[in-house]
């Protein structure tokens, strides 16, 4: 799935995780009605989420070292982005604490 793109359905076969972010990004675009902020959390979550491989392996280990961690500039973040970064983890995961069906181990 590419992280540029947000379709408005998710492929029947896409696992339930990656379904999670896009009803995730749905939710936002609806709420806050710009879809500036729903690209920003769309470039933030999916390279975060392929990496570790689904939402229930994040460990706080995996956070830290993501939120610290140096970016594709190849400088240390700023105060701005670290808080940036761990805000949209801290939507997404109380969004997945919300919806109804929880996310099974994949």
């Amino acid at each position: 799935m590419n992280p540029r793109l947000l379709p408005a359905v998710a492929p029947e076969d896409a696992p339930a995780w990656q379904q999670s972010v896009l009803a995730f990004l749905a939710e936002k675009e609806r709420r806050s009605g710009s879809r500036r902020t729903v690209e920003g959390y769309a470039r933030t979550l999916w390279p975060f989420l392929t990496r570790v491989g689904s939402p229930a392996l994040v460990t706080p280990g995996h956070v830290l070292a993501w939120a610290y961690g140096i970016g594709l500039s190849g400088r240390e973040p700023s105060s701005a982005t670290i808080g940036a970064r761990i805000a949209c983890l801290s939507s997404y995961f109380r969004f997945l604490i919300r919806i109804p069906c929880p996310l099974r181990h994949e």
